[in-house]
């Protein structure tokens, strides 16, 4: 049996022999190339290596979760990731709402209720091509 062969190190992710020296060491975890590219990401804030599935952030914008916790939060309506310095809160409640969805309009009491009369207006806007979304769910006064 050669030498080289029982000191080859095995992916702990996939169980692959690693047969060169490329491989990658992550928190105590021996990974090869194609492991340590798909199953950790890299903190979009901090630029830590995190594993995916500690991933607090979305697949476009990850974070680790001192990160997220520290700095982000997500808007309560389309659960966008905003920082918490760019987040709108409405006096009635402690929810964040990212700037799309922060309408200023004490007309618009239940942010919910508009997002859900623009989901109702584009799935269903083929029976009300007439119509405007606030005359749809009635919460604007002609």
């Amino acid at each position: 049996m050669d030498n080289s062969e029982n000191t080859r190190s095995v992916c702990s992710c996939c169980g692959a022999t690693i047969e060169t020296d490329d491989y990658y060491t992550f928190e105590g975890s021996i990974l090869c190339d194609d492991c340590y590219h798909s199953e950790t990401v890299t903190c979009e804030h901090c630029g830590d290596r995190i594993w995916a599935d500690d991933n607090a952030g979305s697949d476009s914008m990850p974070l680790c979760n001192s990160c997220y916790d520290d700095y982000y939060t997500t808007c309560e309506c389309c659960g966008r990731i905003i920082r918490r310095d760019y987040a709108n809160y409405d006096d009635d409640d402690d929810y964040a709402y990212c700037e799309t969805h922060d309408t200023g309009d004490d007309r618009y009491d239940d942010v919910a209720h508009v997002c859900w009369c623009v989901l109702l207006f584009t799935n269903f806007g083929r029976r009300h091509k007439t119509k405007t979304i606030p005359q749809i769910c009635g919460a604007v006064s002609q």
